[in-house]
């Protein structure tokens, strides 16, 4: 039998998982429990988690079957406590009992009876009792009065239940005293219910040695922070954005525009020339005092026998329908200044409409400019000129969708600020201004969050203040198999949403994906490259896919290998530099950074894209020969 046993309790309520409301059930049964001693005066039981959730079917079972998901991590016991009443959000027992292996009727006649003999009121609540794997789950009452009794009922034999089950039939189980068991020993506190994470249970020594995460493909991962992606853009309301705001760079526009005016507005001279009437044909044409000029106005009728000086860009006059170039003409006579034309010869004939730009030829008024889902003076792309363009048609604004808030934090007791002081075994901090950099160079603003301290309030404060404000929250660090990797077991509690914990991929295999109402998580390994690829591989396309991009995946292109590669077990993404082809080739060239090693940071910085490789069970040669072609990820411009 254990010196101990563990125990989880879950809190179903919606007010005190929105903050509406303080529980006190929770403390009081940690009380409780804490009291219990077997009659050597040991402590039988140790409350090593608790969580809270709404009075929601998934989020209570996705809560059980985290803690029972590791046969060795699992608790002895899980309690928990609201939702087993009669109210139409009272759920408890319908999302409790599908979970049970083996059900308990005895041990809910127990609870049953100690409550009657409180209070008639007890019939009205509805508790399970089971088993599932080795850990016994109780569902308790709600209120701090109706969970204690219930749980008094049954301490007396509880231990012996835990127990049996865990299989330990051949050894003597431990008796609580009455004394322990009394309600009057122990008054019921009303303070509020710990929020906290769930912690590691029984010790450094008996920490997992396996992860508890399923390991999932690269494409699996991407397509799960996708769907959360997409699925939070479609819930953003897009804005106005005055032309000339700097926060269009880089957006995507969420209707078609169209042109307020014609493009141009009026007859336009192609050309430095002559406006004339083009019937008349060749000869010699008094010029008239009236030169058109761009920005001139409006200028009187070309009157029959006459021509009209104008420039490029400028407005024909009424009654001409052709300008001629002034290469096609000869000077007859000019002012005795010679700072005017008086007549000049036409040499050749012109048709109507030569050298005349028509109204509306570039963009007609009310034609569309740019489509829904244009990003706007994309890296590479228009360079400006789709702005121009919106210019030249009048508008004044444009209706884009809201680009996405992001933050960055670095985690770690071991991590120093640039410019302080470091001492043995600590190091700088790397991360931070990789990842800032790369999601500024995507197009998107970083929030600088800083460095967090391996400790689990602190964390948990820092997350929460980072969810509340932002659409995603990047962290690097703790979330592998240390003793102060904290944050995995944050994430995989309430208000939080653990989606994946573990990618099939070198480097970045502890890569972690939570969501929090509408904020995307992305819980990075700490190790630089790793968290440098990991953002390349699934943060930017989140980003893309809330900015309402219409393709948000970094698409591949193909690339000729310069060397051999070694494969790994696990797919790799390579870090290499692709280069033009060069003399008498036609396809890109790549080759790699050097060493891999997820933590020399070199090989990203010199790298401009990701060389996507199988793992070596994938491919018939644990070798890539040279001249071999692969697929790449850009990240950065073709060398």
């Amino acid at each position: 039998m254990p010196e101990l046993y563990r125990v989880a309790i879950l809190i179903v309520s919606d007010r005190v998982s929105a903050g509406e409301a303080e529980d006190g059930s929770g403390p009081a049964l940690q009380k409780l429990l804490k009291a219990q001693l077997d009659s050597d005066k040991k402590i039988l039981f140790e409350v090593t988690t608790t969580a809270v959730v709404p009075d929601e079917t998934l989020q209570i079972q996705e809560m059980i079957k985290l803690w029972t998901r590791s046969e060795d991590e699992a608790p002895n016991l899980i309690l928990t406590t609201g939702g087993t009443g009669f109210s139409p959000r009272d759920i408890t027992p319908e999302a409790v009992s599908p979970l049970l292996d083996r059900e308990a009727p005895g041990l809910v006649i127990s609870m049953m009876t100690g409550g009657l003999s409180k209070t008639p009121l007890a019939a009205l609540s509805r508790p399970v009792a089971g088993v599932r794997g080795s850990t016994v789950i109780l569902t308790l009452p709600g209120s701090t009065k109706g969970a204690t009794e219930n749980l008094l009922a049954l301490l007396p034999i509880l231990p012996h239940a835990l127990s049996l089950s865990k299989g330990e039939v051949n050894k003597s189980h431990p008796v609580i005293p009455a004394a322990a068991s009394s309600a009057s020993s122990h008054p019921i506190p009303r303070d509020t219910c710990s929020h906290g994470h769930a912690k590691k249970s029984a010790g450094v020594a008996l920490r997992p040695r396996a992860s508890p995460y399923k390991m999932i493909s690269v494409s699996e991962a991407l397509e799960l922070v996708l769907d959360h992606a997409i699925a939070a853009a479609k819930k953003k309301t897009p804005e106005k954005v005055k032309l000339g705001d700097p926060a269009l760079l880089g957006a995507v526009l969420a209707e078609n525009s169209t042109a307020a005016e014609p493009v141009p507005a009026y007859l336009a001279s192609i050309v430095d020339g002559y406006a004339v009437r083009s019937r008349e044909g060749p000869g010699e044409y008094s010029v008239s005092s009236c030169v058109s000029l761009a920005g001139a106005g409006e200028l009187p009728e070309l009157h029959e026998g006459t021509i009209a000086r104008i420039s490029t860009g400028a407005p024909v006059p009424k009654g001409a329908d052709a300008v001629v170039m002034i290469e096609d003409t000869q000077l007859v006579t000019a002012s005795a200044d010679n700072q005017h034309e008086l007549a000049v010869r036409i040499l050749g004939s012109v048709e109507p409409g030569d050298n005349i730009r028509a109204i509306g030829c570039d963009l007609a008024q009310g034609a569309v400019v740019l489509p829904k889902g244009y990003h706007i003076s994309a890296t590479g792309g228009a360079l400006g000129a789709d702005l121009g363009l919106i210019a030249s048609s009048g508008l004044q604004e444009l209706l884009v969708y809201r680009k996405p808030t992001v933050g960055v934090l670095s985690s770690g007791n071991e991590l120093v600020e640039l410019g302080d002081a470091i001492r043995p075994g600590q190091v700088r901090d790397a991360n931070r201004p990789t990842l800032l950099a790369a999601i500024r160079s995507a197009g998107f603003e970083a929030v600088d969050l800083g460095i967090v301290p391996d400790m689990p309030g602190a964390l948990e404060t820092a997350f929460h203040r980072a969810v509340k404000d932002l659409d995603v929250v990047v962290t690097t660090g703790g979330v592998s198999m240390g003793e102060a990797d904290l944050i995995k077991p944050l994430l995989a509690s309430p208000p939080f949403k653990m989606h994946f914990g573990r990618v099939a991929m070198k480097p970045g295999k502890p890569t972690t994906f939570a969501t929090c109402s509408d904020s995307l998580i992305f819980a990075l390994p700490g190790n630089p490259v790793s968290a440098a690829v990991a953002l390349q591989l699934f943060v930017i396309p989140a980003l893309k896919a809330l900015a309402n991009h219409v393709n948000p995946i970094t698409p591949h292109i193909q690339v000729k290998l310069l060397h051999d590669i070694a494969l790994d077990a696990r797919p790799e993404y390579h870090r290499a530099t692709v280069f033009s082809p060069p003399p008498g080739e036609s396809m890109l060239v790549a080759r790699g950074t050097g060493s891999q090693a997820s933590s020399r940071l070199m090989s990203m910085a010199s790298a401009n894209a990701l060389l996507v490789l199988p793992s070596s069970s994938e491919h018939s040669s644990p070798t890539l020969p040279a001249g071999y072609i692969a697929h790449a990820i850009m990240i950065g411009p073709i060398q």
